[in-house]
């Protein structure tokens, strides 16, 4: 069932108090996404956000997506803490509503030290802005290869394994998950404009062809491979999902 968040102009499967599992806009507005040329810490980059809407008439309560980057995976009780941080900021700008976040995210730890944040940092956006649109605008928050109920190994896919077929194994649990998400928001597959890997893992040339399967003709616009690791150090890979009318650098 999806919650509507108004103040946003969309709807969201519930997730976490720190994070939507994914976002589709209402009726008569599009998604539009945003990166950073240059990440930025993560209050500031709030404040960056919120310059950004207002130059364009939407308030921050638009943000329908938030993509972060921190310097290196988080211990369970580490994320815990870091999340209880972000909520406050969530809170701070209109993004809560009761024990919930509307708005969906990434959370990934880019591996080159050319590309790690000092500090944890944001690295993109996604708000709502009205206009019409052909198919539903969404966002699929990362799926990760963990089991719904918690954090930690017993709720991870073959928990400590990296051999190929454990690689295959987690991905294709992630894909079958995001395309439950896309399903849950009334879209499809075909609606999608990107699709995101994460992992330090690259996938081998079968392992390609069978993730680019549930995406039918979307598939024609692949994936793009993110070196990374997930937030938290249980995990090995992530996937997210959007169908967006624009896509800007800022």
């Amino acid at each position: 069932m999806l919650n509507h968040f108004s103040p946003g102009n969309y709807r969201f499967v519930p997730g976490h108090a720190t994070f939507s599992s994914g976002t589709v806009a209402d009726d008569g507005y599009q998604i539009v996404r945003a990166t950073f040329r240059h990440m930025l810490p993560v209050a500031d980059g709030f404040v960056a956000m919120q310059q950004h809407l207002q130059s364009v008439g939407r308030s921050t309560q638009a943000v329908c997506g938030l993509e972060l980057r921190s310097p290196k995976p988080f211990t369970p009780p580490d994320f815990a803490v870091f999340n209880a941080g972000y909520v406050k900021l969530l809170t701070q700008y209109g993004l809560h509503l009761g024990d919930l976040a509307p708005a969906a995210r990434s959370n990934l730890a880019p591996v080159l030290p050319a590309h790690t944040p000092n500090v944890p940092s944001m690295y993109g956006f996604s708000y709502t802005l009205p206009g019409k649109t052909t198919c539903p605008n969404f966002i699929v928050a990362g799926v990760g290869d963990l089991r719904s109920g918690g954090v930690g190994p017993e709720f991870s896919i073959r928990y400590g394994e990296t051999t190929p077929d454990a690689i295959r194994e987690k991905s294709l649990f992630v894909m079958n998950g995001v395309g439950k998400m896309i399903a849950a928001m009334g879209a499809s597959w075909a609606d999608v404009t990107g699709c995101n890997y994460y992992a330090t893992h690259a996938m081998d040339e079968a392992l390609h062809r069978e993730l680019l399967v549930p995406m039918g003709a979307a598939g024609a616009l692949g994936m793009t491979w993110f070196y990374v690791k997930p937030p938290v150090t249980i995990m090995e890979l992530e996937i997210d999902a959007r169908s967006v009318s624009a896509e800007i650098v800022i």
